[in-house]
């Protein structure tokens, strides 16, 4: 038997959009906890040496029809602090190509 799922720890509420529903602090935590449970389920696949092919995939917004690039830059600046990753260090995890500049 054959299952597949993919878990994401993004919320279905753009980050930008929580923090003006709930303030930044509930929000940070929110968006903090949700990437600790995805972390956690990684580290009980490693732990308990299921066979499976669980991969960590990074996460890439576009501007696109629903967002364009000051949602995006919005969005940016919610998430760099509830990451708690520095600008530079996001940037690096995320190398967009110079002809993409309206990317996060």
């Amino acid at each position: 038997m054959a299952i597949t799922a993919m878990i994401q720890h993004e919320i279905d509420v753009p980050l930008h959009r929580l923090v003006a529903i709930k303030g930044i602090g509930p929000t940070q935590r929110v968006w903090q906890r949700s990437a600790k449970a995805a972390e956690g389920l990684d580290a009980l696949v490693r732990l308990q040496g299921l066979e499976c092919q669980f991969a960590r995939k990074r996460t890439l917004y576009l501007a696109g029809e629903n967002y364009g690039s000051r949602a995006l830059k919005a969005e940016s600046a919610a998430r760099w602090p509830a990451a708690n990753v520095p600008h530079v260090d996001l940037l690096a995890y995320h190398p967009v190509p110079k002809s993409r500049t309206h990317a996060v």
